[in-house]
């Protein structure tokens, strides 16, 4: 019986003896390091932007939008600009024209790929947006009155030639990104210098429109001058060639007022100005037909 108890006392010492030991390898730090599980991998560092190729360019993935515009202004701190947009795009294909521009701040990161041009390879830096170039946003549509970040960014020339380099400001007191406010629901930004400069310009063109009138109320002057006092008549080779020398510059005139109305008409879009279309013309009358010979030209 005591043989039995001492041999029970020695198998209990023996179990606590491999207890303590199992205890003590849980608590040395190579077995620890041994024992623990595997640790988690870190979060993979997102993939940088790659260029997308001709087919792919601007496409708009399922959640994304295209937003098109034109650049307001740029913060090259904060990597993000302001563009007036004018027009939206879906995922489904189905594009909208917004009645009145509205701003939006379009945020670029890593990610984001901002080329010029139509090849997209021809990555860009932000710190070579011009403002006033035109410019096409892809990706994930926010809601109104909160920013976009930019999957893609494609910029275009300037609308306007006279735009000057990049136009880089700074956050304000609040820290705010320009644009963040007006996406709220703000006052838009202060366009006086912008409605100034239009202002003059269709002066310019008003005076100008004038002089030509005017001078085509003097060559109606001279001709009536010239029926009274009647020159030599012309051959018909001096006629068309005359004919043709006027409607040369008669087109001249045109064409270069009509290129500068519609840069007129471009900066007024730039500074919020809703443009009406122009009134629809009547298609000129037919002439009665009349069945007496056409004098012939000696």
């Amino acid at each position: 019986m005591r043989f039995q108890n001492k041999q029970r006392r020695v198998m209990s010492a023996g179990w606590a003896l491999s207890g303590a030991c199992w205890m003590l390898s849980l608590l040395s730090p190579a077995a620890s390091a041994q024992n623990a599980p595997a640790a988690a991998p870190a979060d993979a560092a997102p993939a940088p932007a790659t260029a997308p190729d001709a087919a792919t360019t601007l496409a708009v993935r399922q959640g994304e939008i295209r937003l098109d515009g034109i650049v307001q202004t740029i913060n090259a701190e904060q990597n993000s600009l302001v563009i007036t947009v004018s027009a939206f795009t879906l995922a489904n294909g189905n594009s909208q024209t917004l009645p009145e521009p509205k701003p939006k701040t379009v945020l670029v990161n890593a990610q984001t790929w901002l080329h010029r041009g139509e090849d997209p390879t021809q990555k860009v830096a932000l710190a070579e947006v011009a403002v006033g170039s035109g410019a096409s946003v892809v990706g994930k549509d926010a809601g109104s009155g909160h920013p976009i970040t930019a999957r893609e960014l494609f910029i275009s020339a300037p609308v306007d030639a006279a735009a000057a380099g990049p136009e880089v400001t700074t956050p304000d007191a609040t820290g705010a990104a320009p644009g963040a406010a007006v996406d709220a629901g703000a006052a838009p930004a202060d366009t006086t210098a912008l409605r100034q400069e239009l202002t003059a310009q269709i002066t310019q063109l008003q005076a100008e429109i004038q002089q030509l009138k005017a001078a085509q109320a003097n060559a109606g002057a001279a001709g009536a001058a010239t029926n009274a006092n009647p020159t030599p008549t012309l051959s018909r080779v001096e006629i068309g060639n005359l004919i043709a020398a006027l409607r040369q510059e008669f087109t001249a005139n045109l064409d270069r007022l009509g290129t500068r109305v519609t840069a007129l008409e471009t900066a007024a879009k730039r500074a919020g100005v809703l443009v009406p279309p122009p009134p629809a013309t009547a298609p000129p009358a037919t002439p009665p037909a009349t069945n007496q010979p056409t004098p012939l030209i000696r």
